[in-house]
């Protein structure tokens, strides 16, 4: 009975393949697949390389739709390539590792750009998203060590999870009003990165986001923002001053820990905690007014790692008012404060 029904596992492996490869044709340097509506994806590349015009139609007559995941695959000899306005969407690693190519065009009839699309791409310098994408998936850019400028349309509603992480030569962003969210990692290690406009759309900037920036000097965060995930801002070490918005309830974990050159911080009364090593290491702090608000103030907030042991930041004198929650943790801290009343602005 198990050899039948073995042999019948086979056979129905086989069907399947059979079907897979009647729903696949080739016509010169491309192949494709039939998709659900009646339109076709280029799911893969069997040419030289160089310059690439995607056919916006096959042969047998089908629009080409779609750019399927992995059509481009490696293809380390493809130098550019032209997407017809047929299509609508670029697959997950449709060109992922193609290291030669240098530009892309990308029409405005698309509206996703699959996760790791693009991804290890050294060459490409730069990319126009369209306004017409909604959607920037996971890992999109990654790596995209040689693109130096990106401009992110409002039609994208979140900017996805590592979308721009470790595009390393990246030195300025500007993100249009509509989108919403900056998920996690987003432009995780870009230490070139000096330059990054926030629309007021932007609600949410979740864990590490801009990690690793060390090039930013200044961020400016609309009132917009009400959440600010964990080490968000975490070693942007040329960082020198920040103003959290007032929609801001909880400063996370480490969100600006390793911000060594940060000297000014302003916490509006919105905040109720501050979170483990919000501030860790920022040996550039030495005032900073801790409103009424805050009823939570975790280990290591303000501390900084030295000799193999957590201290306090030594430069650091808080302003809080009497009888507020931030004196006793003062007090039970034996932290540096003064009462706000006592200390001019500044």
């Amino acid at each position: 009975m198990k050899r039948y029904a073995f042999i019948l596992l086979l056979l129905l492996f086989a069907l399947s393949c059979a079907v897979c490869m009647a729903d696949t044709f080739i016509e010169g340097d491309f192949e494709y697949a039939m998709t659900r509506d009646g339109g076709a994806a280029m799911v893969y590349y069997r040419g030289p390389g160089g310059d690439v015009a995607v056919p916006s139609r096959t042969e047998s007559g089908p629009a080409v739709t779609e750019i399927g995941g992995y059509a481009f695959y490696r293809c380390e000899t493809l130098t550019s390539v032209i997407i017809p306005d047929t299509v609508t969407v670029i697959r997950d690693h449709a060109f992922h590792r193609c290291t030669g190519l240098t530009a892309v065009t990308i029409p405005d009839s698309v509206t996703g750009i699959g996760p790791f699309a693009f991804s290890d791409c050294p060459g490409l310098t730069a990319v126009t998203i369209p306004d017409s994408v909604a959607v920037i998936d996971e890992s999109a850019f990654e790596a995209c060590t040689g693109l130096t400028a990106v401009t992110i349309p409002g039609s994208v509603s979140r900017i996805g999870p590592e979308s721009f992480s470790h595009c390393t030569g990246l030195t300025a962003v500007t993100i249009m009003d509509g989108v919403r969210e900056i998920r996690r990692w987003a432009f995780y290690d870009c230490p070139g990165l000096t330059s990054v406009t926030i629309p007021d759309s932007v609600t949410t900037i979740e864990e590490r986001a801009f990690a690793g920036c060390g090039g930013l000097l200044e961020i400016v965060l609309p009132q917009s923002v009400t959440t600010i995930g964990g080490n968000a801002f975490s070693c942007c070490i040329g960082l020198t001053s920040v103003t959290i918005p007032d929609g801001v309830t909880d400063i996370a974990v480490g969100a600006f820990g390793g911000c060594t050159a940060l000297t000014s911080v302003t916490i509006p009364d919105s905040v109720t905690s501050i979170g483990y090593g919000a501030f860790l290491d920022c040996t550039g702090l030495t005032s900073v007014m801790i409103p009424d608000s805050v009823t939570s103030i975790e280990d290591r907030a303000f501390d900084v790692y030295e000799d193999g042991r957590y201290v306090p930041l030594p430069d650091l004198i808080f302003r809080v008012s009497a009888g507020s929650f931030a004196e006793a943790w003062c007090l039970e801290n034996g932290r540096q404060y003064v009462l706000a009343d006592r200390l001019p602005e500044g």
